[in-house]
């Protein structure tokens, strides 16, 4: 249960710095993904099931936030959440 909720914790942090600090941290017009950086993290530790979700509630936040294709993101995140998660050691 701790765990779920360091999981939860992390995604609301690294959505609040996504979503407020990295327009202003960039360098020639690339931004900082926090969001990838974590899902990156979670689907490697912990394997692809576990990435998939991440990857999914990580766009589904993110699409909720911004005014592009409602969607998108949470299908984009899912995908790559599974091929990340598919690379590690942890099934």
């Amino acid at each position: 249960m701790i765990f779920y909720i360091f999981v939860f914790i992390t995604l609301v942090l690294s959505l609040v710095f996504q979503i407020l600090f990295s327009m202003y941290i960039f360098r020639s017009n690339v931004f900082i993904e926090f969001l990838i950086i974590n899902l990156i993290y979670f689907s490697l530790r912990y394997g692809p099931i576990f990435g998939e979700f991440y990857g999914f509630f990580s766009g589904l936040f993110l699409d909720i936030f911004s005014v592009s294709i409602f969607g998108l993101r949470s299908l984009i995140f899912t995908i790559l959440g599974f091929l990340i998660g598919k690379m590690s050691r942890e099934k």
